[in-house]
């Protein structure tokens, strides 16, 4: 094993590459960051986190592309923009807010897929982001209109 691969092994990165979108991903063991997320989102919710584990973090070129800051599309893993600072309010916010739709996917709170079923899974999800900003004590983070974002929402 070469010595880059065991510094990748102590530090818990591993490159992958995403069959899906040809995309190098960077997927890390959890942090302590990415488990006060995971904290943050079963605290914020009514969701039974006892029963899931938590999801694997990774970024991905497809979110910026998506003009977003991360997406969760089922899976077990959250994916964030590849510079997103998951240490500042913003990132952090990002990361439970896309942690709450890996929750809303293991439960059965959205069982009809459709619009209605997204847009309210995007209200839950903004109003803990909005929860964790405000928290932080970052009301200018607050964002009151996500729903602009969401046609038809």
């Amino acid at each position: 094993m070469s010595n880059l691969a065991k510094a990748l092994l102590l530090t818990g990165v591993f490159l992958l590459s995403a069959c899906a979108t040809n995309t190098a991903v960077r997927l890390s063991t959890t942090s302590a960051i990415e488990r006060a997320a995971w904290d943050e989102a079963c605290a914020r919710t009514e969701y039974r986190c006892f029963m899931v584990n938590p999801p694997k973090v990774g970024t991905s070129e497809y979110v910026g592309i998506l003009k977003a800051y991360g997406f969760y599309n089922g899976g077990n893993t959250v994916f964030l923009k590849k510079d997103l600072d998951i240490t500042d309010t913003f990132g952090f916010a990002v990361l439970v807010h896309e942690m709450v739709h890996y929750l809303q996917a293991r439960s059965d709170k959205f069982p009809y897929p459709g619009k209605l079923s997204s847009c309210m899974m995007e209200e839950e999800a903004w109003e803990v982001y909005n929860e964790v900003v405000v928290s932080q004590g970052r009301q200018d983070l607050f964002v009151k209109e996500w729903f602009k974002a969401y046609p038809g929402c």
